[in-house]
């Protein structure tokens, strides 16, 4: 089973029907948690992609016997989003590598998402370093869909998401916040009109002290929210080491129940 009650403060749930990514992001969490103590669990799956390495247990693999895992949201779970009914959750889906990467077989990605449309009391979300794949695809309305900014050089996937992704919420994750991204005096994106929701966080793990956010960065990502009336969060590792109030909004959702 790989449904996981998380610490994660903007969602409920971690699935992973899909591990391993081709990106060598240095702050990856999810590698080095790979290329440690889950490293035999990882190659045991041997439905692995096979234009890759299949000794690298990071390398993706597809995880059938996880597809029903929806299912085992407890009945009367309470979400961290104080909209959602009883019974409902967010679930992360796959936090552990990359969804969207041109890489992965189409195939995979629709069974992923056919799973996502048979629990419609629950919210999927999704997240890609790849938002030019996302309109290959047709998301349920109970799919929210974001991508990762963390420098100024990453504003195109913003422009890519709001305007090439057909999903009923679009949202940033601002996570690691490696740069002032949104600049004081810099025109806005307009862009941002079309995105619902923002999360900000600091980078975690090794390497976080050089890499902390400025409090001046984080402000500017506000403004820019309160510009577009965005709702914002905030995640805990940004505090105390900014002087700023926490802001932990979530999007108001419909789900059926």
């Amino acid at each position: 089973m790989s449904l996981n009650n998380t610490t994660i403060e903007w969602t409920d749930f971690t699935w992973n029907p899909l591990t391993g990514c081709l990106n060598n992001c240095s702050y990856c969490y999810a590698r080095r948690l790979a290329n440690g103590r889950l490293k035999k669990r990882y190659l045991e799956n041997d439905l692995v992609l096979s234009s890759t390495d299949s000794t690298d247990p990071f390398s993706p693999r597809f995880w059938s016997d996880r597809l029903d895992d929806p299912k085992r949201v407890p009945k009367h779970f309470r979400s961290r989003n104080p909209y959602l009914p009883e019974g409902s959750a967010m679930v992360f889906t796959v936090d552990m590598g990359e969804l969207f990467g041109p890489w992965v077989p189409k195939e995979w990605v629709n069974k992923i998402l056919e799973v996502t449309r048979q629990y419609p009391q629950h919210v999927f979300q999704f997240l890609t370093k790849f938002p030019q794949t996302l309109k290959n695809f047709n998301f349920p309305s109970n799919a929210w869909v974001g991508t990762t900014v963390n420098t100024i050089d990453d504003l195109i996937r913003v422009n890519i998401l709001a305007f090439k992704c057909e999903a009923n919420l679009k949202y940033l994750s601002i996570e690691p916040l490696l740069g002032d991204i949104l600049p004081e005096g810099k025109n806005l994106l307009p862009a941002l009109k079309l995105i619902d929701w923002i999360i900000v966080g600091a980078q975690t793990g090794k390497g976080r002290k050089k890499n902390f956010p400025k409090t001046e960065w984080v402000q500017n990502i506000i403004r820019a929210a309160e510009t577009y009336q965005i709702l914002i969060f905030m995640k805990d590792n940004l505090f105390p080491f900014i002087n700023l109030m926490k802001v932990q909004e979530f999007p108001e959702t419909e789900v059926v129940q």
